[in-house]
């Protein structure tokens, strides 16, 4: 886990899904332990990368993808990430199941 967040560490650029979330872990890497291990700004971060990833365009076509207010996935998040099991939970799937069927 250590190497991972070192080398999610390394850079400041590139796409909401290449910059660090919590600890520095990738956002497509990126579990409900290190949700659990963030702080608030942290998990606000994380709330806005996930919804500049789950909005963007889709393949060739003109759409975008469903998105969550930030209050809901917040408030998702912070629920699914609870139970002791979710640790390995990865938080973009979490968020884009969520927002396929209540997301706009």
């Amino acid at each position: 886990m250590l190497g991972a967040l070192l080398l999610g560490a390394c850079g400041g650029g590139g796409t909401p899904a290449q910059q660090g979330v919590g600890g520095g872990t990738a956002l497509r890497l990126a579990d409900c332990d290190d949700w659990n291990g963030s702080g608030v700004e942290e998990r606000l971060n994380t709330v806005k990368q996930l919804r500049e990833f789950a909005g963007g365009p889709i393949g060739n076509i003109a759409a975008r993808g469903a998105i969550l207010d930030d209050d809901q996935a917040y408030d998702l998040l912070v629920s699914q990430c609870e139970p002791e099991f979710s640790g390995a939970f990865r938080l973009y799937k979490l968020y884009v199941r969520a927002a396929a069927f209540i997301g706009h």
